[in-house]
This record gives C-alpha cells, structure tokens and sequence, in this order.
C-alpha cells in the first residue's frame, strides 16, 4: 500500500515552557508498512507517546523520527573532552521517563562526566523527568544521539573502553570487574537490553548475579549497582 496522506493532526496539550520550537511541525511517516501515512506533529510532541492517528501503530519509531528531522539534540551537542580518569553512562533507548530521571540522579551522585541518550531515551526537557531526577537534570552533562551503535563508536574514537551491562555468555560479575578509566557504561531497554550492534563493540559485558527467582533489575537500579561497584 502506498504512502497516505492526511489532515495535519496537531497536538494542543503541549506546555511551551518545556519545549522550545513547540510549533515547529514535522512530517512522519507511520512505521507500520501496512498503514504508512504520513502525517504532521510538533516538536513538543516528540516528548509524549506518539501514536499513529490512523492505525494507532506505538510511537518509539516516530519519536526517533521527530528527533532526527527537527535534530532535537541540545545546544551543546559536540562531546566534551574526555579526560584519562572520565566516565561516561550511554542509555540505550530507555522507554521511561522515570528510569532516566533516576539514572541522572545516580549519575549527579557518582560524578559521572556525561551522559548520552540514545533513540527513544527521553532528554532532560521532558516534563516527567524531574519527578525522579529531583534537579540532577540540571546538573549532569548530557547529549543525544539517534541510536546507541554510532554514540558508542563516538566514544570509542576517543579511546574509551566500551562496558556493556548486560547479561551475555561472554559476561563477566561484576563483582570481579576491575575497569580502568576512561570507559563507557552501556545500559540497554528495559525490554529488549543492550543492541546486539552495541554488544559486538564492547570490550567487555558485566552482569550483575541474581540470586533470586528474577532474572534482572530494573535499569535505574541496575545502573546504580553498576557504577557503585565499577566507579
């Protein structure tokens, strides 16, 4: 079936205080082969869930999309230099709001150097984030970039080690990591963990040992566990 087109479909709940450009408009295209139409959302929009307004397809894909056509990446989106003794934490794709909030908090706590958003991961204008991140939005250094695989080798041009916190055949407890620095720490979605592309670039995978009838922690909590051991 082809493209389809319709009446431009404008979101009217959008707070302009949090979302900069909230006017500007964008065209999308479903991500459902099936459906394909295209239609039109604000920026602001890119920090709701966004469905399509015809088959009701979810919106991971269309917020990427508005992130990569309006280039929502904050003003200060160039890494800064990295140090010999840095830390970076990557989010790859992290589907709450809230588990970022927690994790910049965690970060603003352990001093971590930069955090770099990836894909989905909502960015600290989102409205929601401060109800977890308490003002460590403000603090910690931060960028956005489309997807995990090119923020990882990004970093990886800069000599940084690659950590994916995942749970693999190849992983190693964490407890018996020892990490020099500078390295990144990736954590994956919620769901789906770190990318297989993300996993094939890193040095090493670190697992946290479960010793209960779960088989992993939240992502927010996990990420904690993580840098307090690896820090």
């Amino acid at each position: 079936m082809g493209a389809r087109t319709c009446t431009p479909v404008r979101c009217l709940l959008m707070d302009t205080r949090y979302h900069p450009g909230v006017d500007e408009m964008i065209t999308v295209t479903c991500p459902d082969p099936a459906c394909s139409l295209e239609f039109e959302v604000a920026h602001g929009l890119a920090w709701r869930r966004i469905s399509c307004p015809a088959c009701g397809a979810e919106g991971a894909a269309i917020l990427a999309d508005v992130r990569r056509k309006f280039r929502a990446e904050n003003p200060g989106s160039a890494l800064p230099q990295i140090q010999k003794n840095s830390l970076v934490v990557v989010l790859e794709d992290l589907r709450s709001v809230h588990n970022v909030g927690s994790v910049l908090r965690t970060c603003d706590a352990f001093g971590i150097d930069l955090v770099v958003m990836t894909g989905i991961t909502a960015t600290p204008e989102h409205p929601k984030i401060a109800r977890t991140a308490l003002g460590a939005e403000l603090e910690v250094p931060w960028v956005w970039r489309e997807n995990g695989p090119s923020a990882v080798a990004e970093l990886q041009e800069l000599g940084m080690e690659i950590v994916a916190l995942e749970r693999t055949d190849e992983a190693v407890p964490i407890g018996e990591m020892q990490v020099g620095r500078p390295f990144v720490l990736v954590v994956g979605n919620e769901v789906a963990g770190v990318s297989g592309p993300v996993l094939a670039k890193a040095s090493r995978h670190a697992a946290i040992p479960m010793l209960g009838a779960k088989s992993s922690l939240n992502a927010a909590v996990a990420c904690a566990v993580a840098l307090w051991q690896l820090r």
